[in-house]
């Protein structure tokens, strides 16, 4: 789940308003939509499912997850980190898409590794 202080208000945007993130009642997805102007329809364009915290780069005004994105047909992971800013501002930052997550054992345990 997504920590609870990137989806408690149940929607953000971004500051141009054309950009909107709707999170899920439950706090495990979180829609992006897009709209052309600020009063048009909000269009959704992707969903991301958190699917990893990373736990090291984890603070009470930061979290950087591992995401399941689906936009269109593709589906892939992605990296996401959100910096909570104020009570009302977070700065959200997009990594680079994943191919996929797998783990792997190597004899010294399960250890993630992104390919």
């Amino acid at each position: 789940m997504f920590p609870a202080w990137t989806t408690r208000a149940g929607a953000w945007r971004d500051t141009s308003g054309r950009h909107v993130y709707t999170a899920s009642d439950m706090g495990d997805v979180v829609d992006v939509g897009f709209r052309a102007t600020r009063r048009s329809p909000v269009e959704t364009s992707a969903s991301m499912r958190c699917f990893r915290l990373l736990a090291r780069n984890t603070s009470a005004h930061h979290v950087t997850v591992v995401a399941f994105v689906v936009r269109a047909c593709a589906a892939n992971y992605q990296c996401f980190s959100f910096v909570r800013r104020k009570d009302d501002v977070i700065e959200l930052h997009k990594g680079t898409v994943i191919g996929r997550w797998r783990t792997r054992t190597d004899g010294t345990g399960a250890t993630p590794s992104i390919s």
